[in-house]
């Protein structure tokens, strides 16, 4: 892609203010809605939670490869997200609004966050190389990436400021929160993806060899650079989920706050996040 327009990087980042709602709800709002408002242990929302995880990181290599391999008329990452964000959207209504009885089933919770997962790599994975195709710039890259970053953070200032106008009381119960979340990506993903489908060229990719599977794990196995890499973003996201997995139970059970505190605390932490953004793209060019 030789000339790269704004306007086309806002396109492409606007699947993923929804994209940042869900996942602000999978990791803050499912496990402490399943804990403590459907009869669930802990320990079992846990453990569904942790063998999802497990399965995830073994499908996620295998979506990606498959991603590359994709050949069709409309691209690569194109008829992925295309496929993926319906049955995203389903599966999505069964995990967030599971119903007086599969709410109450460990087994229920394990079979759809399992599938989940699944359709959320299908859509992920294809949607991020997408954005890494974009350019082959380095600054323009970097832009593109704070686009879509800035919109996680819109997804993440709606998914908080949204609630508390919706429900002034300022102590809404989780399942009615979720709801609401579920509501919200209904509307926003779909006509973001459309845009995305319609207006967002996907670039044609020319590679002299395909890697194998096995090529390519083995390459990745002898990058030094790449493990340390993912080592430090596992333990960034180790670090943040045991964070964002606890803090909604602190306020409400420990510190016996109204989920309103909560709500503001996550406004003004991505707020300022938004604001700093564009600061911090400007950084990584220099």
């Amino acid at each position: 892609m030789a000339q790269f327009s704004r306007t086309t990087g806002i396109i492409y980042a606007g699947p993923a203010t929804a994209l940042s709602m869900m996942t602000f709800a999978l990791v803050v709002y499912i496990p402490a809605y399943y804990a403590t408002e459907t009869g669930l242990s802990l320990a079992a929302v846990g453990l569904a939670f942790f063998a999802a995880r497990l399965w995830d990181a073994f499908i996620d290599p295998v979506i990606g490869y498959v991603s590359d391999l994709t050949q069709t008329r409309w691209g690569r990452r194109k008829p992925w997200i295309a496929i993926g964000v319906p049955l995203l959207i389903f599966s999505a209504w069964w995990l967030f609004v599971p119903g007086e009885a599969g709410g109450k089933s460990v087994l229920y919770l394990l079979v759809t966050i399992f599938i989940f997962y699944v359709l959320w790599t299908g859509v992920q994975i294809p949607y991020l190389s997408l954005g890494a195709e974009l350019s082959s710039d380095y600054a323009v890259r970097s832009r593109i990436v704070g686009l879509r970053e800035g919109a996680l953070f819109l997804g993440t200032i709606l998914a908080t400021g949204v609630p508390a106008l919706v429900f002034p009381s300022g102590n809404p119960t989780i399942g009615q929160i979720l709801e609401l979340f579920f509501q919200m990506a209904l509307v926003i993903l779909p006509l973001t993806t459309l845009l995305l489908l319609w207006k967002v060229p996907e670039p044609r990719i020319s590679t002299s060899h395909t890697l194998t599977f096995r090529e390519t794990m083995t390459a990745l196995r002898r990058n030094r650079a790449f493990l340390r890499l993912s080592l430090a973003s596992l333990l960034l996201w180790l670090g943040l989920h045991i964070y964002n997995a606890g803090v909604l139970l602190v306020i409400q059970h420990q510190l016996r706050l109204p989920t309103s505190i909560f709500l503001q605390l996550v406004l003004v932490q991505f707020a300022v996040g938004l604001l700093i953004n564009p600061l911090i793209i400007g950084l990584a060019n220099r």
